[in-house]
């Protein structure tokens, strides 16, 4: 998760190659700065040099301990390069953090370029197939770096056309625990001023029902896993 604080800046106190990955700033200036401290947190730093504005690269810091960042180089196709003590260092908004922002009534591609950041993608997170529209994968873990495939764990697959007829059963013990046999319907009819607003709020249904069914499906894994276990040791279970 990225962070973020309002109009902080620093500068440098000691020159950088571009092999660095530790940043000194100004004597008790780093402490204005967020600090990242979970897996997955990171800030977007801008460092530009004091002598031409155009020598800049950005960096993404995912460790803080004083005024020392952590970073990772040339981020967002920036390059690494050398700076001086003197040089600035800013916390701003970038293009791949603005990318990052969800858009009003849309719910984005999967990205590369996120699943390649410090937090990637967070569990519940949820993109569009970007091939049907009527196709979404559902994020099953946090730091998700991976793209959604159907034969991928960490990403549940949610494919509204089948929703209506869907039935994913156990291959041992039958469908315990049934998807939500939601589906988006309507006509043209129902094309009017609230018609985009009332099918979010379904979209927005349909995936919390999903969620919580997938939920359900891996505690029902863990618990015959438990069993199994328990049953081997009892000598009931080859």
């Amino acid at each position: 998760m990225f962070q973020f604080s309002n109009r902080v800046r620093t500068i440098l106190a000691r020159n950088i190659t571009v092999g660095d990955t530790d940043l000194i700033a100004a004597s008790g200036t780093g402490a204005e700065f967020p600090s990242p401290t979970s897996p997955g947190d990171a800030i977007a730093l801008t460092l530009v040099s004091a002598s031409n504005s155009r020598h800049y690269e950005i960096v993404y810091c995912v460790k803080r301990n004083g005024d020392t960042f952590t970073v990772w180089r040339g981020q967002e196709g920036t390059t690494p390069l050398p700076f001086q003590s003197g040089d600035m260092v800013s916390l701003n908004m970038t293009a791949a953090l603005y990318r990052r922002m969800a858009q009003a009534g849309y719910l984005g591609q999967f990205s590369q370029e996120v699943a390649q950041s410090p937090s990637a993608y967070r569990k519940g997170a949820i993109v569009c197939d970007g091939t049907d529209a009527a196709v979404y994968w559902i994020s099953l873990q946090d730091q998700n770096s991976t793209a959604p495939t159907a034969d991928n764990p960490t990403w549940l697959k949610l494919d509204i056309h089948a929703l209506n007829s869907a039935v994913l059963l156990d291959a041992a013990d039958g469908a315990l625990f049934p998807p939500p046999a939601h589906y988006l319907t309507g006509t043209y009819d129902d094309v009017d001023e609230t018609f985009f607003t009332r099918e979010q709020a379904s979209i927005a249904v349909k995936l919390s029902s999903q969620l919580a069914w997938a939920a359900n499906q891996q505690q029902w894994a863990r618990f015959k896993q438990m069993l199994i276990v328990q049953a081997k040791k009892a000598g009931l279970y080859k």
